[in-house]
């Protein structure tokens, strides 16, 4: 579960001042503690990173451990969780490139924000992300899927903001940390009885 008073939609616009981003483009946000681990997908991060950043009709969005030091519109390192629901709403879509997650606390993040997600089919990612609903899975980790899945989404503004309405719906309804807490009590009577 989450604060999902904390991680809530907000003005694109605002969010992207607040920042001090100027760029009217969509953009993309990707980012993890640590870009680097091989988990977090680190080579596949890299590959779709370089492409996106090749382009001229989307920026792209960085936070995590020596994002700094990498090509962007903006990076913005190591952030608190008070500071990431910015970065998110500021962004049009969010990417994770993690070959291995049993849950993804971001992913639900960025939900909870109304940001539609791309992400590889791996781990527990189906319990957050229902693919065509709040996002898309794309299958085996690739950086070819996940950018097909980007451009499918670039191409289809108002595809994004039902997906993005739909992940904000599904964390009220599902993720809360009130919801979350019922969840437990329920499971723990059904177990004790």
């Amino acid at each position: 579960g989450l604060d999902h008073a904390l991680f809530a939609p907000m003005s694109r616009l605002q969010a992207r001042r607040l920042l001090g981003i100027k760029d009217e483009r969509p953009l993309v946000i990707m980012g993890a503690v640590d870009m680097n681990d091989k988990w977090k997908g680190g080579p596949l991060f890299k590959a779709v990173h370089e492409a996106l950043t090749k382009r001229d009709d989307v920026g792209v969005l960085l936070f995590g451990r020596a994002s700094e030091a990498l090509a962007s519109v903006k990076s913005f390192g190591m952030v608190e969780d008070h500071v990431l629901p910015f970065l998110l709403n500021a962004a049009d879509i969010f990417v994770a490139t993690t070959i291995a997650d049993s849950f993804g606390q971001t992913l639900l993040e960025a939900s909870a924000c109304g940001i539609p997600v791309v992400v590889s089919d791996v781990g527990g990612v189906k319990d957050v992300v229902v693919d065509g609903v709040t996002g898309l899975v794309t299958g085996p980790p690739s950086p070819d899927a996940l950018l097909a899945a980007i451009d499918r989404l670039l191409a289809d503004p108002d595809r994004r903001n039902d997906m993005g309405r739909n992940g904000r719906k599904r964390v009220e309804e599902q993720f809360t940390l009130t919801r979350q807490a019922e969840n437990w009590v329920k499971c723990l009577r059904e177990s004790a009885a």
